[in-house]
């Protein structure tokens, strides 16, 4: 009985990656950027709150894609001060955004070059279409 609940629990702990018996580990880098998000108001003086004005910055994802944009690999949020940081394996990403209604930017999809141990730099500029 004791055998087959250990069996279970190290199948279970492999399956969730909570164990990690190989010695290779894969070098990483870091993704990291600032995000301005804008217009927010039809007109000026824009009387949002912070928490509304967060919350706007809180609803969209940085996406980071495999090379051929087939498989989204990493959806950051962005952080209270408009920034962004995503650790990953050194080589290439293309960058977009998950955008809403008829947010656009001219920064991305961009193509990333991510070099173990540096940090790339990569700052987005979302209009959101609001005039």
């Amino acid at each position: 009985m004791k055998r087959t609940v250990f069996a279970i629990v190290f199948l279970v702990t492999m399956l969730t990656g909570c164990l990690d018996l190989s010695q290779d580990t894969q070098p990483e880098g870091t993704l990291t950027g600032k995000v301005t998000i804008g217009p927010l108001c039809p007109v000026e003086p824009c009387d949002l709150t912070e928490e509304e004005i967060f919350a706007a910055y809180e609803a969209r994802k940085i996406l980071i894609y495999n090379r051929d944009t087939t498989v989204v690999l990493w959806k950051a949020g962005i952080n209270h001060d408009s920034t962004y940081t995503v650790p990953l394996v050194q080589g290439s990403y293309i960058v977009d955004i998950d955008t809403i209604g008829i947010d656009h930017s001219s920064d991305v999809p961009a193509l990333v070059n991510i070099v173990a141990g540096n940090t790339t730099r990569l700052d987005i500029d979302i209009d959101t279409g609001i005039r």
